[in-house]
Order: structure tokens, then C-alpha cells, then sequence
């Protein structure tokens, strides 16, 4: 199941932006990390933590934008959708986004600051390249 096995991984994505990687190299990884703790977010913290969910919606609409701009053909809002139910958690029952591995992850993902998501989110989105899952965690 994708929330057991990439849920208990630490968040090494933070790190990511330390490594100069290809261009491209690690996009999707983040995309679905950022789709889920977005979702934690909205779903199960409606009230708390305003500007990190206010930075993570940004953060995935930044790597939507850049997934559609850099994939041949591009992707379409059907497949991004289908993306994000798949591996960004949309739509999960609350039973299981709000509890285990996505809430410990989602903890770890709120301590940040907006500035620290925004910048791993630059680093990703800076150079034009195909997106690959990569080795973020």
C-alpha cells in the first residue's frame, strides 16, 4: 500500500536540494509527498497551520504547472487528477489520512517553515527536464 511503504520514510526530500541533481530528478517524488501533506492539511488540520497548507497548495500547483510543461504530450488535468488519487492521497478516507504514517509525516512536513518548502520547491522547478521520481527519499 503506498501510505504504509512511503509514509515511513523520513522526509530525506528536504535534503534534496543540497544534491544538484538532473533537471527534473526527483519532481514526482515531491509532487505526491506535497499532494498528500496537502491533503492531510486540508483534510484533517483545517484550522491550524495556515501558512504552511497556504505553502504547500503552492507548492503543488508549482509542480503541476511544471509537470505540465515539461512531460511530451503534456499532462493533462485528467491525469494529474488520477496522480494525485493514486499517490497524493485526494480523496482517502479520513481513517486513513488522518492517522499513522501520513498525520506523522504531515507533523514533520508543519514544522517546517514556508520559506524552507518554498525553497526545495525552487530548487526542484529551477531547471526545465523531464520528471522522474529520483531519489528523494
Amino acid at each position: 500500500m503506498f501510505a504504509a511503504t512511503f509514509f515511513a520514510q523520513p522526509p530525506a526530500f528536504a535534503q534534496a536540494e543540497a544534491v544538484r541533481s538532473e533537471p527534473g530528478e526527483g519532481v514526482i517524488c515531491a509532487w505526491a509527498i506535497y499532494s498528500a501533506m496537502a491533503e492531510v492539511g486540508a483534510r484533517c488540520h483545517p484550522d491550524e497551520d495556515a501558512d504552511v497548507q497556504a505553502e504547500l497548495t503552492l507548492a503543488v500547483a508549482r509542480l503541476d504547472a511544471y509537470v505540465i510543461a515539461n512531460t511530451t504530450p503534456p499532462a493533462t488535468i485528467e491525469r494529474i487528477a488520477e496522480f494525485k488519487r493514486e499517490q497524493g492521497m485526494a480523496g482517502a478516507p479520513k481513517e486513513q489520512l488522518c492517522r499513522g504514517a501520513p498525520e506523522e509525516m504531515y507533523k514533520s512536513v508543519a514544522a517546517r517553515s514556508p520559506a524552507e518548502i518554498r525553497k526545495t520547491v525552487d530548487d526542484l522547478v529551477a531547471r526545465a527536464g523531464p520528471p522522474t521520481w529520483g531519489t528523494c527519499l
